[in-house]
């Protein structure tokens, strides 16, 4: 699942426990599958963080050497 996905899928259980009428079972289940959906937008987030780490690492390595060939 991509992180929009997510994001839409959070934003659908929103709109769905804020209808009246959900009932307590179902409501449980719309927080719960809500839980599991943000931790993996969070893990996704994280995960992207981490490449933009590497990448900012790498293009400071590759101004660092051509600085050095001056």
């Amino acid at each position: 699942m991509t992180f929009e996905a997510c994001m839409e899928r959070l934003e659908e259980i929103v709109r769905r426990l804020s209808l009246p009428g959900v009932t307590l079972d179902e409501s449980l289940k719309l927080y719960e599958e809500g839980t599991r959906i943000a931790e993996r937008a969070l893990e996704l987030l994280e995960e992207g963080e981490g490449k933009m780490v590497l990448l900012q690492k790498r293009m400071e390595n590759l101004f660092a050497k051509g600085a050095d060939h001056e």
